[in-house]
């Protein structure tokens, strides 16, 4: 019997990174020492399968920016 995979408590964060900043006084973008992160809000949900997981990952990739990431956490259980 092939046991069944639930992605219970999981959280998608989107993740803005900025790198470079512009400076006015030089007319160009400048790198940061420390990029600056800020988490924007975060979504719990329950899936019951993989196809359900990658939907989400996928319906909230749509709205990432150039330097943005989405973080994903989990907990993975199996059921028979």
């Amino acid at each position: 019997m092939t046991p069944f995979y639930n992605f219970g408590d999981c959280e998608f964060t989107v993740v803005n990174i900025e790198r470079t900043r512009y400076n006015k006084k030089q007319d160009k973008h400048i790198e940061l020492k420390k990029p600056i992160e800020t988490r924007q809000t975060t979504k719990k949900v329950s899936l019951y399968d993989l196809f359900d997981l990658v939907t989400e990952i996928q319906y909230h990739s749509k709205d990432l920016g150039y330097q943005d990431e989405l973080e994903v956490k989990f907990r993975l259980t199996k059921e028979y």
